[in-house]
């Protein structure tokens, strides 16, 4: 894998009431456009690569924790390769000027206070959907 082309993501939310994993790969074929970003030492300087022409496919899927094998395993698709020409991309910082970098590959965890922060939206959704029901009965 090279610092410009190819993104492959994978994500599980393993709390809430919808337990679920997803996937996404991003290609793009194209170069993309340097930009400038700001530097700790120089300034703005071109530092990043942007594009919104990369070809992105999702997938989601239900899953389960199973205690025999004491992981996460798929249930049911919910997203089966959604797909669009379209999807936004970037690489920045020095290492993608490096033509020699064959690539990175990091996990993360998403720790509180941002976990709930990011549940926000989904549940002020899931509450107004809630007081609109109530109010039709």
């Amino acid at each position: 894998m090279k610092p410009w082309g190819r993104w492959e993501m994978k994500g599980l939310c393993t709390s809430g009431k919808l337990l679920f994993q997803s996937e996404l790969k991003a290609i793009c074929s194209k170069p993309g456009v340097d930009l400038r970003a700001p530097t700790q030492h120089d300034g703005l300087e071109y530092f990043c690569r942007d594009s919104l022409l990369a070809d992105i496919e999702l997938s989601l899927w239900e899953i389960k924790y199973d205690k025999k094998s004491n992981e996460y395993v798929k249930t049911a698709c919910l997203v089966d390769r959604a797909r669009s020409s379209q999807g936004g991309v970037e690489v920045g910082g020095d290492l993608w000027k490096d033509e020699s970098t064959e690539g990175w590959k990091a996990i993360s965890c998403m720790r509180q206070p941002m976990r709930n922060l990011v549940k926000i939206p989904y549940v002020y959704e899931q509450l107004r959907r809630n007081m609109g029901r109530r109010k039709k009965v």
